[in-house]
Formats: structure tokens, C-alpha cells, sequence
């Protein structure tokens, strides 16, 4: 196992499908109809758990260390990793990064366990890859919050294209960090949602995560964790704001904690081109969240990859 902060280069819920077309730019360039569509997914992140979402202060908690863990580096299709908090400290969010997928590994597991010391992270590859690659598992981790847990809610067992579900935090807690399985969708099924929501008023906490299936329909189901516990001071989630939508590949973004807080945990938001885009890293450094995606199968959509940040002080 290796301990170390890596240094990031990560991210809006799926609500209608992208416009197709070759528009390019952050969004200055894009048709009205995309932009209001982005315009008004950006404000229902903001209000429901972007960066203007703040939680009730409760108590300070001590500053988290990133732990990692590889697997192999070879060329085999399936890789496995699990990163361990040190004895005393707990999971606070789960993340992962594919070195060298080159768009062609599919993560289906990115899972804390059930007494939130450790992070499983399980990758597959899509098609052949044509160099070694690896998969790097993240665990955020620290002493324990009041009433920290991890919280899961997952979909029906059936053939179905897209699945969404959302795991609720308590109305006490709050979401520190996020995490996902894909049951039995192999290498089929592409991780689009994994959306932090600070929730306020009639606005529940917790963690959306939204699979779609890419060719083949397969009885699978996706479970969405949410790790919860009471609030802490300044705690929000950052959404990001330099992604850029438009059919370009690969593209990458970031979100990164004000000065004062520290990540906790990571957050994915992918939208466009729902079937077409593998997303190889939702990944953690020191104060901010990273995501890159490529273009499984060549497309003319607008697509964009958007991370988000946990941060609390």
C-alpha cells in the first residue's frame, strides 16, 4: 500500500440529453437552449449543494490524510485496490483514479466499507487496452465525526438502460463523501452521477448516482453510498467551474476547497452523451477534486466532465 497526496489536474445531474453538434467553449459558444439547460442545472447544484451551500457548524474536525493504494500494473482486464485508514480514523470520502486506461477501463466499484475503514475500488476494461494499466483506490480519512456512517439505498435487480438512486443522510447529518457499485453490470455499465447534494428546506442531504448501461442489457442494479455525519464548520460542496462543454476528448476539470477548509470528499457530475463517454478518474489531493473522461465510442455530442469537492475545516 502506498500513502501519499497525489496531486490532481475532476464533477451536474443528467437531467435531459446534451445537444449534438460540434460547439465548442465554456459555454460562450453553445446553442441557447444548452446554455439555459446548464444555466439552470448550475443553479439547482448551487441551491440543493453547490458552492453557495453551506452546512451548521458543529465542531472542528482534524485535517484528513489522503491514503492511496495501487493495484498492479500489468495487462490484465479486471483490477482491484483497497486503500485502509490507520487504526483509529475512519472514511470520509472515496475516490479513484485509472492510470493508462487510455478510455477503455470501466470503474463499476468505488465502495467504502460498512465500518468505514477502507475503500474498495474495482476497474474492468472495456475493450483491449493496449499498455499495462492500473487503478488507484482513495480513501479521505480522519477521526471520526459524531454519528459518522455510511448510508446506502440501491435499485431494483432488472434490465433496465439508466438507473438512478440516492442514498439520504439523516436530517441531522450531513454528506462527506460519496461512493458507488454496479452490480453485475461488468464492463457494460459507465458510471455518469456521483452528485454530493448539502441538502436545505425540502432539499434532503446525500448521495445520487445515476449508471447507464453501454451495449448490452444485463439484470444489474446500482447502489449509491453516502458517508453522513454531523455537520461541521464551513462544510460545502464546490462544484466546478472550469470544465468545458463541447465534443472534444479526452477533458478533465477540478473543484478546489476555499483557503481554510480541506477536502473531505469528491463528487462526480458527467453530462452528454450518456453511453459514450468512460469516466476514468474522480480523484482526490490535499484541497481540491479531480475528473477526466474519454470518449468510449466516437461521438459528435457536446459532452462535460464535472467534479465536485467536500470540504468542510
Amino acid at each position: 500500500m502506498q500513502l501519499f497526496w497525489r496531486n490532481p489536474s475532476l464533477a451536474f445531474p443528467d437531467l435531459a440529453p446534451a445537444p449534438r453538434g460540434s460547439q465548442r467553449g465554456r459555454g460562450q459558444n453553445m446553442s441557447g437552449s444548452a446554455r439555459r439547460r446548464l444555466a439552470a442545472l448550475a443553479a439547482g447544484v448551487l441551491a440543493a449543494g453547490g458552492a453557495l451551500c453551506v452546512a451548521s457548524p458543529a465542531s472542528a474536525i482534524a485535517s484528513p490524510v489522503l491514503v492511496e493504494a495501487s493495484s498492479a500494473l500489468n495487462a490484465n482486464n479486471f483490477k482491484n485496490a483497497t486503500a485502509t485508514c490507520a487504526v483509529g480514523q475512519r472514511v470520509y470520502g472515496a475516490a479513484f483514479v485509472v492510470v493508462d486506461g487510455l478510455g477503455r477501463v470501466a470503474v463499476n466499484t468505488a465502495q467504502p466499507s460498512s465500518n468505514l475503514s477502507s475503500v474498495l475500488v474495482e476497474a474492468m476494461e472495456v475493450a483491449p487496452v493496449s499498455t499495462s494499466w492500473r487503478v488507484i483506490a482513495q480513501a479521505i480519512c480522519g477521526p471520526p465525526v459524531a454519528g459518522l456512517q455510511r448510508v446506502s439505498a440501491t435499485t431494483s435487480d432488472a434490465a433496465i438502460p439508466s438507473k438512478t438512486v440516492k442514498a439520504s443522510c439523516p436530517s441531522s447529518q450531513k454528506p462527506y463523501g460519496a461512493g458507488f457499485v454496479f452490480t453485475n453490470g461488468y464492463a457494460e455499465a459507465f458510471l455518469n452521477q456521483m452528485v454530493v447534494t448539502m441538502g436545505s428546506g425540502s432539499v434532503t442531504s446525500g448521495v445520487t448516482v445515476r449508471g447507464d448501461l453501454d451495449d448490452t442489457l444485463l439484470n444489474w442494479s446500482a447502489t449509491a453510498y453516502a458517508i453522513c455525519g454531523a455537520p461541521s464548520p464551513n462544510q460545502a460542496v464546490i462544484t466546478s467551474s472550469n470544465y468545458v462543454f463541447d465534443s472534444a476528448t479526452p477533458k478533465d476539470a477540478s473543484a478546489s476547497c476555499p483557503s481554510g477548509t480541506r477536502l473531505h470528499g469528491v463528487g462526480l457530475i458527467r453530462t452528454g452523451a450518456e453511453t459514450d463517454v468512460l469516466t476514468e478518474d474522480v480523484g482526490a489531493g490535499p484541497s481540491s477534486a479531480s475528473g477526466k473522461a474519454y470518449e468510449n465510442d466516437s461521438t459528435s455530442a457536446s459532452w462535460a466532465v464535472i467534479p465536485q469537492a467536500v470540504c468542510a475545516s
